[in-house]
């Protein structure tokens, strides 16, 4: 079961250290004082003790957010989740955090379940475990959501309606392939069964 903790790994290395390291250097820049300055080439910027670590997690999910969101594309129904006692139609997302930073924190958390159910296939493969037919079950209506999801998006679609799509599609054939495995896993099982 290594695909959740290489999910937390890459999580910690494309965010939480670029965005700790931001905040050291904020909180270094500020030498004490209620606000760090800061010049660069491109821009200056004055930025107040409360919104260090707002401003440290926006800089660290700036270039990689919609990466990190569309690799844990699962994790949209931990967001519908919260978001739909809260705030539905639109999106839950602290206040004062951009929703694509909010996105790239959470979704690899919210994937977890996913990741999880994911590695039970691979152990499957391997031939470290057996599949139950409930597990097997899942992960066939989840290969047939995101199969029929990603060729109705890339075939049905128009170029400009496509061009709508926030999150890259990549993001859904990837999980697509992903949860085939559980139904590949489980012909591989029953195939070894009846021999």
């Amino acid at each position: 079961m290594l695909l959740p903790l290489i999910d937390l790994v890459v999580w910690v290395v494309l965010l939480a250290v670029p965005a700790t390291l931001v905040f050291l250097n904020l909180e270094r820049t500020a030498q004490g004082s209620g606000v760090a300055n800061i010049h660069t080439e491109m821009f200056s910027a004055s930025i107040p003790r409360k919104q260090f670590l707002s401003f440290a997690l926006e800089s660290a999910t700036i270039n990689s957010a919609h990466t990190v969101a569309a690799a844990n594309m699962p994790g949209f129904a931990g967001e519908l989740l919260i978001s739909l006692p809260t705030s539905w139609p639109a999106s839950w997302h602290p206040a004062g955090m951009m929703l694509d930073t909010w996105r790239a924190i959470a979704f690899p958390f919210f994937c977890l379940p996913a990741w999880w159910l994911v590695g039970l296939g691979v152990d499957v493969l391997l031939k470290q475990r057996r599949l139950h037919w409930f597990t097997f079950l899942t992960g066939t209506l989840l290969f047939i959501l995101f199969g029929v999801l990603f060729f109705g998006l890339r075939f049905v679609l128009t170029d400009s309606e496509r061009g709508e799509i926030t999150y890259p599609l990549w993001g859904i054939g990837l999980w697509a392939v992903l949860f085939a495995i559980l139904p590949i896993a489980w012909f591989r099982q029953w195939r070894s069964r009846s021999a």
